[in-house]
């Protein structure tokens, strides 16, 4: 009774892990070209050498966490520095294609 009782469980919680989806997806890229407007918040990363990407460029806002070899930094930094960029990594989010995260 107990390892049936065991089974039922195991297959239920198997089927609510194959439910779940990637709230985000990365993107490794070639090389990256940033703007960023002050006025709006906003910005866009225009994406190069991405046989994977979708877009030509995704959106991201000030609230983009920036990591250079495993530090977070300033978005400043990313804007003075984006160009020695190897091999960036964008998360993206799922739904809507925004820039959560770099990565470089």
């Amino acid at each position: 009774m107990k390892l049936l009782i065991f089974l039922v469980f195991l297959m239920s919680t198997q089927i609510s892990f194959s439910k779940t989806i990637a709230i985000t997806h990365a993107l490794e890229v070639n090389s990256i070209k940033v703007e960023y407007m002050e006025t709006s918040n906003k910005g866009l990363v225009y994406v190069y050498g991405c046989k994977q990407c979708a877009d030509k460029y995704y959106k991201f806002d000030s609230t983009v966490k920036i990591t250079k070899d495993g530090q977070e930094i300033l978005l400043e930094e990313l804007m003075s520095d984006y160009w020695n960029a190897n091999t960036p990594t964008l998360f993206l989010n799922s739904k809507n294609n925004v820039i959560e995260a770099i990565s470089y």
